[in-house]
């Protein structure tokens, strides 16, 4: 009974901060839109994703790993440092080779925790780290490959807002019809969907991060093609 009531205790809280989100989210995206007439479902797919990516088990472990660099070198540094005052401090101390030493160190430390600070923040690192570990990559592609379709939807009610919902297939059918895009492109959404689908439906899912990321990368051109229309 115990555990009924703090389930139903739960949904209660749950069902309060989505509506808090909900709010939070949508005046968020009016500081980014400026005015209600310039709301784009796309921008708010998009801050959504962001907003949920300190969810992520990878995030925290990057952001871990990163943590203990920092920690290692400043520790380095600070002994380094501390090594180097009481050699200065102490005339019988200084030895040359005792002094490089703590230069090392201190120069070491300092390495260490910039580089941790900078690389997980480089657009060139995070890049290289999406090529490699193929089976550790999957799954955050795989991912991206969800919400970018997503916000191909969020594109597709920005433009025809007025419009009946549309059927996946449709989008790019009336993406096509009004010139938005070409007869290669919408061949290109059409495999991107297919790859959704079976990603989603865990059907036919064979793909390698290599076939994914050459997705992703063409749906990126195409997707900032749309947004010019908008």
């Amino acid at each position: 009974m115990q555990g009924y009531s703090n389930e139903k205790k739960i949904e209660r809280y749950l069902e309060e901060l989505s509506i808090e989100y909900k709010e939070l989210l949508l005046k968020r995206l009016l500081e980014m839109s400026g005015s209600i007439e310039n709301l784009s479902v796309s921008e708010l797919l998009r801050i959504d994703a962001e907003i949920k990516k300190p969810l992520s088990t990878n995030y925290h472990r990057k952001i871990y790993r990163q943590r203990t660099i920092i920690m290692a070198g400043m520790i380095y540094a600070i002994i380094g440092i501390v090594l180097l005052i009481m050699f200065e401090m102490v005339d019988s101390f200084r030895y040359d080779g005792v002094i490089l030493i703590a230069l090392v160190l201190t120069f070491l430390g300092l390495m260490m925790s910039l580089t941790a600070f900078v690389l997980p923040n480089s657009k060139y690192f995070l890049g290289k780290q999406n090529i490699k570990k193929y089976e550790d990559n999957k799954i955050i592609l795989e991912y991206s490959v969800v919400t970018t379709w997503r916000e191909v939807e969020g594109i597709a009610e920005d433009i025809y807002s007025e419009s009946k919902v549309m059927s996946t297939h449709s989008i790019i059918s009336r993406f096509l019809e009004d010139n938005f895009i070409s007869k290669n492109e919408a061949e290109k959404l059409r495999e991107f969907l297919k790859m959704r689908n079976n990603i989603v439906h865990d059907t036919d899912n064979n793909y390698s991060v290599d076939e994914i990321g050459v997705m992703l990368k063409e749906m990126e051109d195409i997707i900032k093609k749309l947004k010019n229309t908008i």
